[in-house]
């Protein structure tokens, strides 16, 4: 029996030493989990989204200063839709420093009526709507300037966003503007062509999913209906002369008003010759 338990222990102390000389590899089952190796350089890993904010900033701050300012307002959009999930203080920030270039950027910007729209007055003179669809009718058309004091320079390759604010229609969504900082838009059909129908344009730049609007710059164009007020002028002669109350006025305006039109009767004997 003592010799029994000597070998026995002999048997455990023997399994013990060669566990303890060579590794045991045990499988977790778990697919997909491994470990970083030790010599994985800090280089190849992909770079936190401030460090690619700041690098945007500086970038859209050098664009703007050698004047790409669509480049550069490119960049600091970019920036805030970064800050959108890098929720940090320092991201916070540097989202912020985007938008107050942005905010500076408009203030300088002015979204002008194309020719076809001022009058030789220079005012800007408003669309039909029943010309919407045919040859020759006005279409919305903007150039867009940076003003520097007296001076401006068109801004090109700038997207202009075209969007009903009243009345509704087939529109062009967007244009960019080319080397003139002109952009057009193409108004094929209105809804109502009997009721006033608004465009507004205004720029508005996309970048990775985020969109920043320059709202404060917006140009608007009217599309007016004809007016449908009939001024009716009746003259009607009897032995007497003149009359003072001619009746054929409440007929004709009877049948003017079930066609839709409002009236405007006028005695004709009150226009004197």
């Amino acid at each position: 029996m003592r010799n029994a338990l000597i070998v026995t222990l002999l048997s455990c102390s023997l399994f013990l030493a060669a566990c303890s000389s060579s590794p045991v590899s045990i499988d977790s089952g778990q697919e997909g989990v491994s470990s970083e190796p030790s010599g994985t350089s800090e280089t190849s890993r992909p770079r936190p989204a401030k460090d690619e904010m700041s690098k945007l900033l500086d970038s859209g701050r050098a664009a703007v200063d050698s004047n790409h300012l669509t480049e550069g307002i490119r960049a600091f959009v970019a920036v805030m839709a970064l800050g959108e999930t890098e929720r940090s203080p320092e991201g916070a920030r540097l989202a912020a420093e985007a938008e107050a270039e942005l905010v500076r950027i408009g203030t300088r910007l002015s979204l002008e009526p194309g020719e076809a729209w001022v009058s030789p007055d220079g005012k800007q003179i408003s669309g039909s709507c029943r010309s919407i669809g045919k040859e020759g009718a006005l279409q919305p058309s903007v150039y867009l300037f940076e003003n520097w004091g007296s001076g401006k320079s068109p801004i090109p390759d700038a997207p202009i966003r075209f969007e009903f604010v009243r009345g509704g229609g087939v529109l062009t969504a967007s244009a960019a503007t080319d080397m003139y900082g002109r952009a057009n838009a193409a108004l094929s059909r209105l809804d109502s062509p009997s009721s006033e129908a608004v465009v507004r344009a205004y720029p508005s730049f996309t970048v990775r999913g985020f969109t920043y609007s320059f709202k404060a710059v917006q140009r608007d164009f009217a599309y007016l209906p004809p007016s449908n007020l009939a001024k009716i002028v009746a003259l009607e002669r009897g032995p007497e002369g003149v009359s003072a109350n001619p009746q054929v006025l409440d007929a004709v305006a009877s049948v003017l008003k079930e066609a839709g039109l409002e009236t405007a009767p006028l005695n004709g004997k009150l226009l004197g010759a």
